[in-house]
């Protein structure tokens, strides 16, 4: 199944991603693979280092409206910082 994988991937931008095989049909981690998938997770991926003294900066993920209380985003804060009570205007 890896080869099949690797050659749907071999024109686009993921040719080089790693591919962990994991299966859903054991009962111990080791034997479907996800000890692998958290060790190669941890290996790759990494917390990126946010500048807290900077201007407040949220990336949106996701907005929706609340009935009689307004509108409520999710996100990602990329730098600065906020607190409690604290009044942002967003542009």
């Amino acid at each position: 199944m890896i080869k099949k994988i690797q050659l749907t991937l071999r024109n686009t931008k993921f040719h080089d991603c790693t591919i962990v095989p994991v299966s859903a049909y054991s009962d111990t981690s080791e034997l479907n693979g996800i000890s692998n998938l958290i060790e190669t997770l941890k290996q790759l991926v990494f917390i990126p280092k946010r500048d807290a003294s900077g201007s407040f900066l949220f990336s949106v993920d996701h907005c929706f409206p609340i009935k009689g209380q307004g509108t409520v985003m999710t996100g990602t804060v990329l730098q600065g910082k906020i607190s409690v009570n604290d009044v942002r205007i967003l542009l």
